[in-house]
């Protein structure tokens, strides 16, 4: 059984970020080797694989001066990463700037969200969110759990990268739960924050969904996100978020689904369009030529197969449609991804009313869940 890595931060913004740090610093080398060489990082970067470029890129890209002003917290753990794990600011803020950064020629993150009201759920324990985690196999190692307990903020557990402030997925205190898709957005780049960066401010504050959406619609995204967000009230909805709109999507029929595009018009006008290809020499050899849509079309496919409007769900039922490989062929195609470029790299179970987060490191269907409470 494969375990997670855990860390437990305390204090202030600055201390949490120096424990993160101490937990980096033992592999710092690898996380740069493993972006300098992937399909994430500038062509220019990955030419001459140079850690000193890669800091710069991460100066030059504004966004210090993002994280200072909008989330100065998330700024104080940066910075508290950097002293303990000795990576410089200039690569801590290159990683927030490749997360911000339109890569239409690299796999990029194909993650799938699926959320049920508490209503469609059958064992009393409020909202069911179920979340793949899509990404590059070879950043599978830097995942780990980050038990998070502000000074001035909300305790919340979340699963993230070790050289990242911000979160993937988590849940506060308060039952307040947040997990994020990718988007290939188009519009005009700005000086705001990574997606992950206000995850990671809405889990240390809001109270519920209201709170939360108030929360992130007032900060600049640079970036394009879907957010799925609930509460243990029993509120949900998604967040479909550019760098220049947004859009609040509610449930249907007590579901929420997203996967790597976006589902309201309004937001499809700054998405790339359906007839978009990935790039014949610079993306990697399997994806050459193929739409990059088509591993959304084929899983919201496949999860229109496997959902009932008139079922209700629990836990057990979500993870045999999260570890589905669609009549038992497992590809980039599938729910569960397998891909030499992209695979699923860890499925989480979140319960904003408990509270609690399970866990599976590595593919659903190969691995086991860990529970992870507050």
């Amino acid at each position: 059984m494969k375990l997670l890595p855990v860390i437990e931060c305390s204090g202030t913004h600055y201390e949490m970020g120096k424990m993160q740090g101490e937990f980096l610093k033992n592999f710092k080398l690898d996380v740069l080797k493993a972006l300098l060489k992937s399909d994430l990082s500038p062509s220019w970067i990955k030419k001459f694989s140079s850690a000193r470029l890669f800091s710069v890129l991460g100066l030059l890209a504004g966004k210090k001066k993002s994280f200072k002003t909008h989330t100065p917290n998330q700024w104080e753990r940066l910075r508290g990463i950097s002293k303990t794990s000795l990576m410089e600011i200039g690569s801590l803020l290159a990683i927030a700037e490749l997360e911000s950064r339109p890569n239409v020629t690299g796999s990029g993150v194909n993650c799938s969200t699926l959320s049920f009201s508490s209503e469609k759920v059958s064992d009393g324990g409020g909202v069911l969110l179920g979340y793949n985690h899509d990404f590059l196999p070879t950043m599978e190692p830097f995942l780990f759990v980050r038990q998070s307990k502000p000074k001035n903020g909300l305790k919340n557990n979340c699963l993230t990268y070790s050289p990242m402030p911000g979160s993937i997925v988590g849940v506060n205190e308060a039952g307040f739960a947040v997990a994020a898709n990718q988007v290939h957005a188009i519009d005009a780049r700005n000086r705001g924050l990574p997606p992950s960066v206000i995850i990671q401010e809405a889990l240390e504050t809001a109270h519920d969904v209201s709170e939360a959406i108030k929360i992130i619609t007032n900060l600049p995204c640079d970036g394009g996100s879907i957010l799925t967000i609930a509460d243990r009230f029993g509120a949900m909805a998604c967040i479909e978020l550019s760098r220049t709109r947004h859009h609040i999507r509610p449930a249907m029929q007590g579901c929420l689904l997203s996967v790597n595009q976006y589902e309201t018009q309004t937001m499809r006008e700054v998405e790339i369009p359906e007839d978009a290809l990935y790039h014949p020499t610079k993306s990697p050899p399997e994806l050459r030529g193929l739409l990059i849509h088509g591993v959304n079309w084929s899983r919201k496919e496949r999860f229109s197969e496997l959902l009932n409007p008139d079922s209700v769900m629990n836990e057990k039922d979500l993870i045999l449609i999260l570890q589905d490989h669609d009549c038992n062929m497992p590809s980039r195609y599938s729910i569960c991804r397998h891909s030499s470029v992209v695979k699923t790299l860890a499925t989480i179970i979140v319960r904003p009313k408990s509270g609690m987060m399970k866990i599976c490191w590595g593919s659903p269907c190969e691995s086991n869940f860990i529970t992870y409470g507050l």
